[in-house]
């Protein structure tokens, strides 16, 4: 059955008919609405209208040659550059509004203009808001680092604005603060987002470990894991969905 250049295929979900160009093309809704407002998304949910050819397909007064890669980026979330002109295959993917693609485009624009190898994402991560102060090291726990009972700081003054390690696993980053670290993790359709920051610790972080994906747990691989240490002493924080608890 079709109906205004889509199909329904029992078990198959709706398959979308596009004539880009002049160039039939075929693919389903799943396909086409995996990243949010982009054209797509705003084309099959009626936010904007649509022209239809003879046979009822979609329209899009696009060039066809360009539209092709950036389908199967749709489909495989994977590119191929191989005969295809960045510019304007960048233009094109800019108007489709499809911005995991134009990021891709853009660095690999970049990286035409250097010669710094290969770069698997890029990306900018502003300065987080310092936490609020925090009591972490519970006293009934036994001593703080260094022995030290409640809030005894220990060693130097190191300035909290200063990122002292980065640690990654998968598509997670701790970076940690004197006093405190922050987890990003990055998201094809979205890019770097900021997902915990710990309390503010009283004492100076030394080391710091990240495993994003702990075997295992009681939700499987969407428990993570983030450790401070300081001398001999650990906090570990179990972060589960934007939850955390801390050990």
């Amino acid at each position: 059955m079709a109906t205004n250049g889509i199909n329904l295929t029992p078990g198959m979900g709706e398959i979308i008919q596009l004539n880009v160009g002049g160039t039939r093309f075929s693919t389903s809704r799943q396909t086409l609405m995996w990243i949010p407002d982009s054209f797509f998304s705003s084309l099959l949910s009626g936010r904007i209208s649509t022209l239809r050819d003879e046979t009822g397909a979609i329209f899009i007064d696009r060039d066809p040659t360009a539209f092709a890669p950036i389908l199967n980026f749709l489909r495989t979330k994977e590119l191929d550059l191989r005969g295809v002109n960045i510019s304007v295959l960048r233009h094109e993917a800019e108007f489709y509004g499809i911005t995991p693609l134009v990021r891709r485009l853009l660095l690999c624009e970049e990286l035409d203009r250097s010669s710094c190898g290969s770069v698997l994402f890029h990306g900018y991560l502003p300065p987080p808001v310092r936490p609020c102060l925090s009591r972490t090291w519970p006293s009934s726990d036994g001593p703080g680092p260094s022995g030290a009972e409640g809030f005894t700081r220990v060693g130097p003054v190191v300035d909290p604005r200063k990122v002292l390690i980065i640690a990654g696993h998968h598509n997670w980053i701790v970076a940690a603060y004197a006093h405190y670290v922050i987890c990003y993790r990055i998201k094809e359709s979205s890019g770097w987002q900021q997902v915990f920051s710990s309390p503010y610790l009283d004492w100076t972080i030394e080391r710091i470990a990240l495993n994003a994906k702990v075997v295992g747990g009681p939700h499987g691989d969407k428990d993570k894991m983030v450790a401070a240490a300081s001398e001999s002493n650990i906090i570990l924080w179990n972060i589960q969905d934007g939850a955390m608890e801390m050990r």
